[in-house]
């Protein structure tokens, strides 16, 4: 069952779900974007492995300039919402691109849209251009809606890696699994670039 109107600004106000309760609209909540990026840029033919973290030097983290984020037809970066959110017992959070910048072409999430029951933490955006223009946006934009649903049953409170994000998380190896020899052994010593408290956020 989604939450809306007046339930969804109760249950906002009571668990402070965002920083900015302002951004509660009648079924959703408005996320804008954080000046804090992190693009990827691998060595021409690279293969990456699934399950594994990328390498660290080829994630650059950067805080926007006065030129805002440029995003070229085909580009993708790691971006996070400027808000703080706190996703109570009980209920879970699916994002969606706003509709305004949908129309240009540009998601915010590859299909990776749920916000856990229990997270608390920065969010992710993963933006890609899938248009043939570039794109300008600016920190504070207002990117993604968060619809907030209620679950079955309480659950189990999210404590996965992501918990406490302060940034753009770039993927982390996982944690599961056996050793496969196509691999190289297993994933557990595979080097990672982010804790499971998140990935911190700093200056350049």
């Amino acid at each position: 069952m989604i939450v809306v109107g007046a339930n969804l600004r109760a249950l906002a106000d009571q668990y402070r779900m965002t920083d900015d309760l302002a951004g509660v609209e009648e079924s959703a909540i408005s996320l804008t974007l954080d000046d804090h990026i992190a693009r990827v840029t691998p060595p021409p033919d690279s293969v990456v492995t699934y399950g594994r973290a990328l390498d660290a030097d080829w994630i650059r983290e950067t805080v926007l300039d006065g030129n805002g984020l440029v995003l070229a037809p085909g580009d993708s970066v790691l971006g996070c919402s400027t808000e703080l959110v706190r996703m109570p017992p009980g209920y879970m959070g699916f994002l969606q691109t706003r509709g305004s910048l949908a129309r240009h072409f540009v998601l915010v999430h590859c299909t990776d849209g749920q916000v856990d029951s229990g997270f608390e933490g920065r969010v992710t955006f993963e933006l890609v251009n899938l248009g043939r223009y570039a794109l300008r946006l600016w920190p504070g934009d207002a990117v993604a809606l968060m619809f907030v649903y209620r679950t079955t049953t309480r659950g189990e409170r999210y404590s996965g890696r992501y918990q406490g994000a302060t940034g753009p998380t770039p993927p982390v190896q996982r944690r599961h699994g056996s050793p496969d020899p196509r691999r190289g052994g297993s994933p557990d010593r595979d080097r990672t670039i982010a804790s499971s408290e998140g990935h911190p956020r700093h200056n350049p």
